[in-house]
């Protein structure tokens, strides 16, 4: 098996289990995580930048490209 078969096959039997638990296991698995998660967004965010996505999903292409602190 490939390493993404073995991804794959990993993820689905962890949905499977997700979708044995009750809903108050399901709470606590998504508490257990919250902390981490919104560490993970804040670092990617900090190290990406703003988003530059528009509101339709699609890249948007600036017509000017955007001042960096190198060029202050």
């Amino acid at each position: 098996m490939t390493e993404w078969q073995e991804r794959f096959k990993r993820q689905a039997d962890w949905q499977k289990t997700l979708r044995t638990l009750s809903w108050s296991e399901k709470i606590r698995m998504v508490e257990k995580v919250k902390d981490s998660i919104r560490l993970l967004r804040v670092a990617t965010f900090l190290h990406r930048g703003p988003s530059n996505r528009t509101a339709g999903g699609h890249e948007s292409n600036p017509i000017m490209p955007s001042v960096t602190k190198s060029c202050l």
